[in-house]
């Protein structure tokens, strides 16, 4: 007897039993304690934690290269708080039994030797440009996820760093206003 894939799946106890599994999960996405995440949640963590490795990296780099005591100031204030940031992430994806890669997105891994590059007035202006840049899309990426993100402890993870953020970005602001174009 021949048993045709399309009818075991339509009829299968373990094919239902996925079902319900799946429609529980689905159910339970706003339980803090839940591993299940929903996608937009999961992508708000390698969002998030992309960031946080590109503001360190990046603010190592200036902080090694610029010359201006403002510039290094504030680059090591970004080294500070975005590695308690991160930390703070990895431990919810450690209870949530995720990994999260700990990487540069591809944009500033291509940015990052480009800046490297570069030193004195230039690299200090192109360094805080991209300081306001980012905290800006940043600023964005967190309110989107504190105000709808499904899984609570992300949802408080962004609300609790969006005024940080938005410190960053004000202070990058005031850096970029010292290096007209």
């Amino acid at each position: 007897m021949i048993i045709h894939k399309s009818c075991f799946m339509k009829t299968s106890p373990y094919y239902l039993l996925l079902i319900g599994i799946l429609g529980a999960a689905a159910c339970s996405k706003n339980n803090d304690s839940s591993p299940v995440l929903d996608r937009r949640d999961a992508t708000f963590m390698v969002v998030a934690a992309q960031g946080n490795v590109n503001e360190i990296t990046f603010g190592k780099l200036a902080d090694s290269i610029s010359a201006t005591a403002s510039i290094k100031t504030f680059a090591r204030q970004m080294v500070t708080d975005h590695q308690g940031a991160l930390d703070e992430l990895l431990g919810i994806a450690r209870d949530k039994t995720l990994g999260l890669d700990q990487v540069m997105d591809s944009a500033h891994k291509i940015i990052y030797p480009k800046l490297g590059a570069l030193r004195g007035y230039e690299f200090d202006t192109a360094y805080i440009k991209g300081q306001v840049r980012d905290h800006q899309q940043t600023i964005d990426v967190f309110q989107f996820q504190a105000d709808s993100g499904y899984d609570g402890r992300l949802k408080a993870y962004a609300a609790k760093y969006l005024p940080v953020i938005r410190m960053h970005a004000k202070h990058a602001d005031s850096l970029a206003a010292l290096y007209p174009q």
